[in-house]
């Protein structure tokens, strides 16, 4: 999911990522400023296209078995 939050004093371009896996959501996201976003773009698309599960030994040791 790719979208912008501007707000008074800043504009972001923002690229999410959403996955679940055995009852867990993990996201991956990646800003950067509107004025960079050009030069930068590229680079982070490929660390989300990157974004991937890779293991069905997920270690949650600190998590929460629910919220």
């Amino acid at each position: 999911m790719e979208y912008t939050v501007k707000g008074p004093n800043f504009a972001r371009h923002n690229l999410s990522v959403i996955t679940s896996k055995n009852d867990r959501l993990f996201t991956f996201n990646a800003q950067a400023p509107i004025t960079l976003w050009e030069q930068d773009a590229e680079g982070l698309r490929a660390a989300a296209r990157s974004f991937a599960l890779t293991s069905s030994r997920i270690d949650t040791t600190g998590f929460p078995a629910r919220l």
